[in-house]
């Protein structure tokens, strides 16, 4: 069932409104020996599905709260809930639509379905290849790992001065490119990144200006799970820079400094990043400004 007509379900059952109802959740507290207090707090309360106060599950490791409809309390839907607050900031944040918010949302639901370790956390972060988010869906950046199959760039010149080009390219991130030292993408597992190993260009070694075109201004070392096979590689990072350049890690481009202040906005000392990729191929288009380069061929 698809997250509006679950929303239509319980909007339906909600206190006997009518018209617009306003969807309303019971927040039910397991109350045994891992229950916090403020689980014991929440216990019985009703929150508007939009309340910006609802809490987000799991509110701490193993947690066991959950949210039911507070007209008919007999169904789990905490995943009903968690999928309409991802789509619901995934189109907040203005950078998808119904349809791209909802198989995000939908990627990042399986993501912490399938391993242990996500579903015991409030926040972690998923690469598909295409794009690095958050799994509450506040965080929707640009993102690739590896090097490009194929790239093709096509400059239209609107004066004899500059234009602008379209660079495409492709990535391969099947399971056999992924072993392939400095050209495949990181491979597919649980990874966790460390605050306090932040790198910034004003202290690291990639300050000079050549380095962060392909380093950018941060970046944080992506520690491998014990369960995750990294094929033998080593060396992964989260960085950006001017280009897409990177040799496994996963490239931000331009984007690591708006991750860099999600990451501090977060109060968390570390955070788990999860490599699942979408696709096998993924394309990517950029459109960027060209200045011609070479004045002295219009110079006598």
């Amino acid at each position: 069932m698809d997250v509006l007509t679950i929303m239509d379900e319980i909007q339906r059952m909600s206190n006997g409104h009518s018209g617009n109802p306003t969807a309303n959740v019971l927040y039910v507290a397991d109350n045994g020996d891992n229950t916090c207090q403020d689980c014991l707090d929440n216990d019985g309360r009703i929150f508007d599905i939009d309340d910006p106060e609802l809490p987000q599950l799991p509110i701490h490791p193993h947690c066991r709260c959950k949210y039911v409809s507070a007209a008919d309390p007999d169904e789990d839907i905490s995943e009903d809930v968690e999928r309409y607050r991802i789509i619901k900031n995934l189109k907040a944040a203005g950078k998808s639509d119904e349809e791209k918010a909802r198989a995000l949302a939908e990627q990042i639901i399986n993501a912490r379905r399938e391993n242990p370790k996500l579903r015991e956390q409030r926040l972690f972060l998923l690469f598909n290849g295409r794009y690095l988010m958050s799994s509450d869906g506040k965080l929707l950046l640009d993102a690739v790992s590896g090097q490009p199959v194929s790239e093709r760039t096509t400059v239209n010149w609107k004066t004899m001065f500059g234009g602008d080009e379209t660079v495409v390219r492709e990535f391969d991130y099947s399971y056999s490119r992924q072993g392939i030292r400095n050209k495949g993408g990181i491979p597919w597992g649980l990874y966790h990144i460390e605050a306090k190993e932040e790198r910034s260009a004003k202290t690291s070694p990639w300050s000079h200006v050549a380095k962060s075109r392909g380093w950018g201004n941060y970046a944080w070392t992506l520690h491998p799970d014990k369960d995750t096979d990294i094929r033998k590689r080593s060396g992964f990072f989260i960085h950006g820079g001017l280009d897409f350049n990177t040799m496994g890690c996963i490239d931000l481009q331009e984007g690591e400094t708006k991750f860099q202040k999600y990451f501090v906005s977060t109060g968390l000392s570390s955070i788990y990043v999860y490599v699942k990729y979408d696709k096998e191929r993924v394309t990517i288009r950029e459109q960027r400004p060209k200045v011609y380069s070479s004045p002295s061929l219009y110079m006598p």
